[in-house]
């Protein structure tokens, strides 16, 4: 019995951005995700790849956070980051790339999104401890 995880496995143990840059991703460059996550060389795959490791980091994701999601090497998350101006100057490339940050703006799902709700959760949590802090002195105090 195989117990390696299959691309489809793999992906829905990733967050909700990380799953929708990668299907973005592979829809637009019409890669299968299979290819993508497996270490398929073809041009596009890489191109593909690239693509997906510059968008999870632009939205914030750590070196270490993608190379365990695309399975690659730190360095090669690495690479393709500081390879993506060279890439833009490649017209299918820019144009991928273009079309899959564009999509990812109606999906409405960034970083920064997360942060600020995170921040607001933890404003609502403070406020609600106070308040049993609050109630704790009234029904204590006599």
């Amino acid at each position: 019995m195989n117990s390696t995880p299959t691309a489809q496995q793999r992906l829905s143990s990733f967050d909700e951005l990380s799953r929708s840059v990668i299907e973005l991703s592979c829809e637009a460059g019409m890669v299968h995700i299979d290819e993508l996550l497996g270490g398929s060389r073809k041009k596009e795959v890489l191109n593909v790849r690239s693509l997906v490791t510059v968008v999870l980091r632009e939205n914030g994701y750590t070196y270490q956070s993608i190379s365990d999601i695309l399975g690659v090497d730190l360095k090669v998350s690495h690479t393709y980051v500081m390879s993506h101006d060279n890439r833009m100057a490649d017209k299918r490339y820019s144009a991928l790339y273009n079309r899959v940050t564009k999509s990812l703006e109606n999906v409405g799902v960034t970083y920064e999104d997360l942060h600020k709700e995170v921040k607001i959760l933890k404003v609502s949590v403070e406020k609600i401890k106070n308040q049993l802090n609050h109630i704790k002195q009234l029904l204590t105090n006599d």
